[in-house]
């Protein structure tokens, strides 16, 4: 053995160096690394159990029979069955949703319509190269909001909002009367897919010639067609599968109907994680089959294939050979697992006491398929054949076990049956480029004022990106009050103030004495913070069950009539109308806002699916929160008269 070396630089530490050194001539005994006590690594071995072999031989050969079944019906929660749209992965037909199209890319949109009419229409008879452009221009223009004396106060609040986000509001100041809002036509397409007819020569002010009104149906609906495809628009609400109440989505999909017992109906019942995966899905067995729209030929497959079977390993598993080497990525020392880590114990038992009983046998499934095996043969190297059955296997009683990878059973009530040996491998995304959050709801407990709060952190700026939702709250009341208030109102408003009292001083003479308290009925919120207060589902006189309703905080600006605030994001915003008019209730389940609290976001993704295309679509994500909140609302107050 070698001496031990100090560094005089470092007196602290020291460096030891082992090294084999022999006495003789070759090398060839040192090199050898013999070992000169069997016996104890022997017993070493009885220690660890290496001497309890079994009566079986390695698997050298797997023979598997795989039975695969396209699931090609999707229906979304508010629809009807229809047929699965290959061209798309399932998450996006799932998730997306309507957001208003920015002003940037609808002004983009207008002059791509311009474009394809006069490319269509080029040649016809009457026809000049912008014909119908100042027209069109004149109906379909942006317009930019104005302040009226004479409009209602939520015209004058939804004005206001507009304004306050900055940005968009000089966009529309620039391109008014200058270029076509392809959003307001799109709008208009939806409702009325005849809207042109109003604006034929047959009509008061009309100005499309009627030699030209069929052509011009054409590139619209062909206009509209691309722009939905390119933005993954839903074109009615009844294509989403978005559950306000619930802020999650709800879906179904099924196979195709071959035989009773071959069909197959799996139900999404809350998906909000934003990747869809097998986990997501439960089975419905009703007695009731579904029918289905335009059956189309089986597409059942059945695979044989035989192979050898490799050993299932894991990153960091230890070796399971006993002389061979590890390759340094194994740190047993620094598993820490506490009693109640159930995961992380049944992995580390798996590495080291039953990682050389798994094998694998790898099998490629078409994605968006149902996958059974049907039957295992294992040979091992003594030529004996063994069946494997599965492990989820249905008993006496006609119970199905438990099973990794499958779905859940459920009736119609939602009842747990069992399991099913099928395994669902969905038409999921593996990856996706997210941009920054257009809206972000956070939804809080209060308990102080025993309501729930939905802050609106992040809001559409119209533009096609977010804006922070407490500036634009504070702009919008700016704008308002700088509208309503002039110099004399001020000075009336002083002078008629209810903090000044008139105080005689005993010669005729009148003098104003300030309080030194003043009583307000309630204290301000920001207007971004949107109450849900609990009330009674109906029809539960006995349960007495609550949801939370939307309600609003009052505001209240010198000049103007007290009115709702109403919120500006379009989750929140369900049931009120453009002009800020509510027309519905808006309800959230009560248990869908826990004690944390959740926050919901939405925002544009980007993906590209296995055909090359590219794919954008606009969905929701909803996470945990950070606990409660509390928004210091307070009633009855007698505060300092500042």
């Amino acid at each position: 053995m070698s001496g031990i070396l100090y560094n005089p630089c470092e007196p602290f530490q020291a460096y030891n160096r082992l090294e084999g050194r022999t006495r003789e001539e070759s090398l060839n005994s040192a090199l050898s690394a013999k070992i000169h006590d069997p016996l104890w690594m022997l017993s070493r071995q009885w220690q660890f159990g290496e001497f309890k072999g079994e009566d079986t031989g390695s698997a050298i050969e797997a023979k598997v029979a795989v039975k695969t079944q396209k699931l090609n019906y999707f229906k979304p929660n508010f629809g009807p069955w229809g047929k699965v749209d290959d061209a798309l992965p399932m998450e996006v037909s799932v998730e997306k949703l309507h957001q208003k199209i920015g002003i940037r890319s609808s002004y983009y949109l207008g002059k791509k319509l311009l474009r394809k009419i006069n490319e269509s229409l080029s040649g016809q008879a009457g026809y000049a190269p912008s014909l119908y452009e100042n027209d069109l221009i004149k109906a379909f223009s942006f317009q930019p909001p104005n302040l009226n004396t004479d409009d209602d106060e939520q015209t004058l609040a939804r004005n206001g909002q507009i304004m306050a986000r900055t940005q968009a509001y000089q966009y529309l100041k620039t391109l008014e009367n200058k270029a076509i809002d392809g959003a307001r036509i799109l709008s208009a397409f939806s409702k009325n897919p005849d809207f042109l007819n109003a604006y034929s020569n047959s009509n008061p002010g009309g100005f499309i010639q009627p030699a030209h009104l069929s052509a011009l149906k054409g590139v619209f609906a062909a206009w509209k067609s691309t722009v939905i495809e390119d933005f993954n628009l839903p074109e009615l609400e009844e294509q989403q599968s978005w559950i306000s109440e619930k802020m999650e989505y709800a879906f179904d999909t099924a196979s195709i109907k071959i035989q009773e017992e071959d069909q197959r109906t799996l139900h999404a019942e809350s998906y909000f994680q934003g990747h869809l995966d097998w986990y997501s899905f439960d089975q419905i067995h009703s007695a009731d089959p579904i029918v289905l729209p335009d059956i189309p030929t089986d597409n059942t497959k059945r695979h044989v294939l035989t192979l050898i079977p490799s050993e299932a390993s894991i990153a960091g598993m230890p070796v399971s050979r006993w002389w061979e080497m590890e390759d340094g990525k194994v740190d047993l020392g620094n598993m820490d697992a506490s009693d109640t880590d159930l995961a992380k114990i049944s992995i580390t038992q798996y590495a080291m006491n039953y990682s050389n009983d798994w094998l694998a046998i790898p099998f490629d499934v078409e994605a968006g398929s149902l996958c059974e095996v049907e039957g295992i043969v294992i040979k091992d190297v003594f030529g004996f054949r063994t069946q494997v059955e599965a492990a989820n296997k249905q008993d006496e009683s006609g119970y199905l076990g438990w099973g990794m990878f499958g779905q859940s059973i459920l009736n119609v009530e939602k009842e747990y049956l069992g399991m099913d040996q099928k395994v669902f491998i969905p038409d999921a995304l593996a990856k996706t480029i997210e941009g920054e959050p257009v809206e972000k709801i956070k939804m809080i407990r209060d308990e102080m004022a025993n309501t729930v709060w939905g802050i609106e952190a992040i809001i559409p700026d119209l533009m096609g990106s977010g804006i922070s939702g407490s500036d634009t709250a504070n702009k919008v009341e700016q704008i308002l009050e700088n509208f309503l208030t002039q110099e004399e109102e001020i000075q009336e408003i002083a002078a008629d103030d209810p903090s000044y009292l008139p105080i005689g001083n005993g010669e005729g003479q009148i003098r104003q004495f300030k309080p030194p308290l003043k009583y307000s009925l309630a204290n301000k919120i920001s207007e971004n913070w949107i109450p849900f207060i609990p009330i009674h589902k109906p029809g539960q006189a006995i349960n007495r069950e609550i949801t939370f309703q939307r309600a609003s905080m009052p505001r209240t600006i010198a000049g103007m009539e007290p009115h709702a605030v109403r919120p500006q994001s379009a989750f929140l915003r369900k049931g009120i109308e453009e002009d800020n008019r509510q027309s519905e209730p808006y309800f959230v389940h009560e248990e869908e806002v826990p004690r944390a609290g959740v926050t919901l976001t939405g925002q544009y993704q980007l993906t590209r699916w296995y055909s090359g295309k590219r794919v954008l679509w606009y969905g929701a994500r909803k996470i945990t929160g950070k606990g409660e909140g509390s928004s210091g609302l307070r009633f009855d107050l007698l505060a300092d008269n500042k």
